[in-house]
């Protein structure tokens, strides 16, 4: 009987220390199971935190690049555009005293006191300049042993003032005229290159002192008809000296000193000399 109360005794130990060890264990299973919860969570928090932090820095760093390949762009197109502005040639209205020179070196410039302005202004020198006052067309002859003496590569020829009172404005035979002279020019220099300058616009002042320089544009429309004929290549100044009516001299004729580089252009121009 003693025996089997010891074996129940015993048997009940073992089942209460069992019991307690399971107890333990369940126990600390739980407390494992909600540390692992907690780090996870905190964890978790960390990555999510982790992760808007290198989403914003990113963020961050694309718009600092694009706006730094935006300024760069800008300044390169601004770079850009101003060596173009510095490179492309600045387009002068007239030719300075040097360029006049080295320009008609070789040519000679026939006329009346319009052309003498051109030796008298210095221009150019004697070599390059035959001239007589008051001169017109018909008498243009007297002056081509000159003209030949120096043996121009071009001759500019620049006659009408005069003649609009010569021909008492019959622009006609003033062409006829014209033509006959420069036929005689070009037997005795066939090498060199003839233009035909047009006729400058008169003022009003002096249309109204002599009616007959009313016809100006007459003339320089049968000049052009003329040097169209001869495969002669006319030179218009009409248009310029409008633009420059302010540097007539007061005989509303004359032209001043400083209309001559701009004239002096727009031959080099036409001419094909520029």
């Amino acid at each position: 009987m003693k025996s089997n109360v010891k074996l129940i005794a015993v048997a009940g130990g073992i089942i209460v220390v069992m019991l307690v060890a399971i107890i333990v264990i369940i126990v600390m299973g739980n407390k494992a199971n909600r540390i692992s919860e907690k780090a996870l969570e905190t964890g978790s928090e960390k990555l999510q935190t982790a992760e808007q932090v290198s989403v914003k820095d990113s963020e961050e760093s694309i718009d600092a690049l694009l706006e730094k390949e935006k300024k760069e762009a800008e300044e390169k197109a601004a770079s850009s555009q101003k060596e173009q502005e510095q490179e492309k040639p600045v387009k002068k209205e007239k030719l300075s005293n040097k360029e006049i020179k080295t320009i008609f070196k070789d040519s000679v410039f026939v006329g009346d006191s319009l052309t003498e302005g051109i030796e008298v202004y210095q221009f150019l020198s004697k070599s390059n300049v035959v001239y007589h006052r008051g001169m017109s067309v018909p008498q243009m002859g007297d002056l081509s042993d000159t003209i030949v003496g120096l043996n121009p590569k071009q001759v500019f020829l620049w006659f009408g003032m005069n003649d609009l009172i010569y021909f008492s404005g019959d622009a006609d035979k003033f062409a006829e005229a014209y033509a006959e002279q420069i036929k005689a020019l070009q037997k005795k220099l066939p090498d060199a290159t003839i233009y035909v300058n047009s006729i400058l616009p008169i003022r009003e002042n002096a249309i109204k002192k002599k009616s007959v320089f009313k016809y100006y544009e007459d003339y320089n429309g049968a000049l052009e008809d003329m040097c169209q004929e001869m495969g002669i290549t006319f030179i218009d100044a009409t248009a310029l000296a409008e633009a420059h009516s302010d540097q007539f001299e007061p005989d509303g004729i004359h032209i001043s000193s400083t209309f001559y580089p701009y004239w002096f252009k727009n031959v080099a121009e036409k001419a094909g000399l520029l």
